[in-house]
């Protein structure tokens, strides 16, 4: 994911002639050009005698001749503004001494730096632009949750910079050619910032870079082949931003690489080279959320070093491939939302994976397998949206450190097995399957769960009273099944132990008899569906006065009645109410107030983004005037976006956000929903 701690930025295989060919002698410092600059002359000032030594060496004379480039910037800077007053190279004694001229263009450099990004804006200065020593131009901050960090340029004993560090300080602009005088550089981290354009192929002087991070900004291109000339590089991240093309089979002679990170491209297709399998170093590679395709190739089998892979989100195909068996200590394996198939059977050997996603895939295989046998360090495991089959055993459930288990949309059936005590799974999703019989009662070892998704099932029997004892469970869904003993089955009164519930659904789960006024104890619910049952009586009113963390009120086809209590009007956070399909006969009227400070004047129902859905269509009347027809209006709703009934329609979205899967990748915060009359969007 998103965060890996590398950039990247390149070397190669260019053409022409290096820096190092030009002007460093063999300790990297410049040396006397070939073209010395003009000698020292009363006509020329120093602005001028600055820009002519610097010219056709390290900037060209066409950005020197522009006034608002960085390079004339610099040059201005350096010449009228630096309090150090360096001396032009050349000027006393017509030679060059290379250490002062290895100063001076070490500061025209990060001075360019600076203009060609914004430096005036810059999130942090980190002394840049001041009188001090270029080598002193950084500060070391204490974070007191990560230690301590250092940021700006750092030297080497011989007072060359090594290390450019500048992440998340607002630089906004092009990186410029200039920073090839910086030949001994080992880390350079322009990482979160604005960066746009392509990477200059003055990078090739680069030759001992180790780290280049360059994640999320908004450079552009293809990556460069010549990438692969930074024979030295450990750490390599374009991860966030706007490269395409297909991917560097040069990459193949980082020899000393580690972690290689191009996630979120989008535009980057293509399949992945062969050659990557002589990537013998590397242990961590993301590739996810571009447009790659093609299977993994079969030269992973050589990346035994490989620790963490991350493939999602592409369009990649295949089965996996035996190989995986070498890669036997794969921690973090990410290959969902691709087009694999076939059977799991090559995981079985990653005994040390901790989280392994592989969600909408077209996997096929029977889940009783126990493909997770010997994954004793698995953490999270989401199989959903696959082709999974066969029943589920106890064994799954003995992980002890398996905190998440999400194998929801697959084609598990038959009964649950017996939970074992669990002190370690929080999240458990098991909807849209097969899954039947009654829900055992030892559901609730499960003592760690806050998250309990069954819904769209076949379970029968009773709702078990020892999910009573889950006092920790946040979300609850028991949805479309077929719970209840044909009888009496009402809303179970061992719910209003659960005070820690978010979220509870029951819709269609056969409930019946009345709303309980200890409704109320659940304080914390966001959503609460009881659609679908047949639910009768009245709605108490008291009951929802302080439920003011409500947002979704689903009541719709049940047998309810009356009038609908204005309480429910005054719950300030409320953005979907579904009434139809009942029995109601008005919204009740805000006592002692008018009704523009209630119904009309919910700050959300009506509006955009919200649902509110009633009876207020015309329905069918017998009657001897055949224009009396459709005369008789429900309920009268004003503020209603939806009017139901035989002379209105209502749209299914408002009672399927019970049902929106929850993900795990997002902390389990539910999907927002825009509405409006013609079409209902989940972002």
């Amino acid at each position: 994911g998103a965060g890996v701690v590398v950039g990247g930025t390149g070397v190669g295989t260019g053409t022409g002639t290096g820096l190092r060919d030009t002007v460093l002698d063999d300790d990297d410092n410049f040396r006397q050009s070939t073209t010395p600059p003009p000698p020292p002359s009363s006509k020329l000032n120093r602005r001028e005698r600055i820009a002519a030594y610097v010219g056709g060496i390290f900037s060209s004379d066409a950005t020197l001749s522009d006034p608002d480039s960085a390079q004339a910037q610099a040059v201005k800077w350096i010449a009228d503004w630096d309090d150090l007053r360096l001396a032009v190279p050349g000027d006393e004694r017509g030679e060059v001494s290379t250490p002062s001229a290895s100063r001076f263009v070490r500061r025209y450099a990060l001075a360019v730096l600076y203009f060609a990004t914004g430096g005036a804006d810059w999130e942090d200065q980190f002394n840049f632009m001041s009188y001090i020593d270029e080598c002193q131009w950084n500060m070391k901050i204490d974070d007191e949750e990560n230690g301590e960090h250092s940021y700006g340029v750092f030297c080497d004993q011989q007072n060359h910079p090594i290390t450019i560090s500048l992440p998340n300080n607002n630089m906004i602009g092009t990186l410029p050619p200039e920073i090839r005088v910086f030949p001994r550089l080992r880390v350079l981290n322009l990482s979160i910032n604005g960066l746009y354009g392509t990477l200059p192929p003055e990078m090739w002087d680069l030759m001992e870079l180790e780290h280049a991070l360059f994640a999320w900004n908004d450079l552009s291109g293809t990556i460069p082949e010549w990438l692969g000339g930074y024979t030295e590089l450990q750490q390599l991240s374009l991860e966030g931003n706007f490269f395409e093309g297909t991917l560097p089979s040069d990459l193949k002679y980082l020899s000393k690489l580690t972690h290689l990170n191009l996630a979120e491209n989008k535009k980057l297709s293509g399949t992945i080279p062969m050659s990557w399998g002589e990537l013998g170093a590397l242990r961590s590679l993301s590739l996810s959320y571009n447009d790659l395709s093609g299977s993994i190739p079969s030269s992973f089998k050589f990346l035994t070093k490989l620790r963490d892979l991350r493939l999602s989100n592409n369009k990649f195909s295949g089965s996996l491939p035996q190989s995986f068996s070498n890669i036997k200590h794969m921690r973090n394996l990410y290959l969902d939302d691709n087009q694999f198939s076939g059977n799991l059977y090559p995981l079985g050997s990653l005994m040390f994976l901790e989280t392994l996603s592989i969600q909408k895939n077209s996997f096929i295989d029977n889940i009783s397998n126990n493909f997770y046998e010997f994954m004793d360090d698995l953490k999270v495991l989401d199989a959903s949206n696959n082709l999974l089959w066969g029943v589920l055993t106890p064994e799954i459930f003995a992980k002890g450190k398996l905190e998440i288990l999400d194998l929801h949309r697959n084609n598990i059936s038959n009964s649950l097995p017996e939970f074992p005590d669990n002190h370690s799974l929080k999240y458990l999703a098991l909807q849209h399957n097969g899954l039947s019989k009654d829900l055992p009662a030892s559901i609730s070892n499960l003592r760690a769960l806050t998250h309990l998704d069954l819904s769209n099932n076949k379970l029968t029997g009773p709702i078990p009273e020892s999910i009573g004892n889950m006092e920790l469970l946040t979300y609850l869904y028991l949805a479309a099944n077929s719970f209840g003993n044909g009888e009496s089955s009402p809303v179970p009164d061992f719910l209003r132990s659960l005070t820690a519930l978010r979220e509870l659904s029951l819709r269609d789960t056969g409930r019946n008899e009345v709303i309980p006024e200890w409704i109320t104890e659940l304080k914390n619910l966001k959503l609460l569906d009881l659609g679908g049952n047949a639910l009768e009586g009245t709605l108490p009113g008291q009951a929802f006065e302080t439920m003011f963390q409500l947002h979704f009120l689903l009541l719709d086809n049940n047998k309810l009645e009356g009038t609908v209590p204005h309480t429910i009007g005054m719950l300030g956070k409320l953005r979907i109410l579904t009434l139809e399909g009942n029995s109601f006969t008005a919204l009740e009227q805000f006592s002692g107030i008018s009704t523009r400070d209630g119904w009309d004047e919910h700050p959300y129902l009506g509006g955009k983004g919200s649902v509110f859905s009633a009876d207020c269509g015309y329905s069918e009347v017998d009657d001897i005037d055949i224009s009396m027809k459709y005369a008789r209006e429900e309920i009268s709703c004003r503020k209603c976006t939806e009017c139901c009934g035989s002379g209105g329609q209502c749209h299914d979205a408002a009672k399927q956000v019970s049902n929106l899967d929850l993900m795990w990748e997002h902390d389990y915060f539910r999907p927002e929903i825009e509405h409006n009359d013609y079409i209902d969007i989940w972002a």
